[in-house]
């Protein structure tokens, strides 16, 4: 099971609805079984953001939805099918992101406008498209 992290992030008024957060992929990892969903949530959101989930407001369960994929794992012969459960949270004024682990391309405030453009220019993954989506209530 995978869990996501990833923070879309609705802003103070509604022309900053947006994404906060603009991570190239939701933040995941595998869920181990010693995992709680706090855990994997706390964990995650941490390593891709460098935020503590207790500092951040209006934390939410978004949702679930599932990919399936070529890999290029094995010598390309690899296959992925991932659960993404994804998390909705408002970032405070002054708390500022900072990916710990690598896996984050970078951070930046868009309005709604700007965040569909990047969204139609291609500039996020798969899976960050699709959370994004949602949370802008486009799917």
């Amino acid at each position: 099971m995978v869990v996501a992290a990833t923070l879309a992030v609705p802003m103070s008024t509604e022309e900053e609805f947006a994404a906060f957060t603009i991570p190239p992929a939701p933040a995941a990892t595998l869920w181990v079984l010693t995992d709680t969903t706090e855990t994997a949530l706390a964990r995650e959101t941490w390593e891709e953001a460098g935020l503590q989930v207790a500092d951040l407001r209006d934390m939410r369960y978004g949702g679930r939805f599932t990919t399936c994929r070529p890999s290029s794992d094995g010598q390309g012969a690899g296959y992925v099918r991932e659960h993404i459960d994804w998390y909705c949270c408002t970032v405070p004024e002054g708390l500022v992101p900072s990916n710990q682990d690598g896996e984050v391309e970078q951070f930046c405030l868009m309005d709604a406008g700007q965040l569909l453009s990047a969204m139609q220019r291609g500039e996020f993954t798969t899976e960050a498209a699709l959370i994004l989506a949602d949370v802008m209530q486009l799917a």
